[in-house]
């Protein structure tokens, strides 16, 4: 992973979003180097904190699940990147 990782870091930006909670994140993300590699860095990282939840009905059933908003990205890259509903 570290190796796809640098190879694709000049040309993308890494970040993590999960749908873990930060306590469990922080372990695996520290246990797999990600968070100290001198190959390539993470953008951000974010956990199930910045997402929201809709419910609707599913085959006659009332579900919910979390959804990731998907402007906060563009609002945290907004200095290197254009949201898709704007032009590059």
């Amino acid at each position: 992973m570290d190796d796809f990782l640098a190879a694709i870091y000049p040309h993308y930006d890494i970040v993590i979003w999960s749908q873990t909670s930060w306590r469990w994140l922080e372990v695996k993300l520290t246990e797999l180097g990600f968070l100290t590699s001198s190959r390539w860095k993470v953008g951000f990282v974010l956990d199930k904190t910045s997402m929201f939840k809709v419910r609707g009905i599913v085959k006659g059933r009332d579900k919910e699940h979390s959804v990731k908003p998907l402007q906060l990205i563009w609002t945290k890259m907004n200095t290197r990147h254009s949201s898709p509903s704007r032009p590059l």
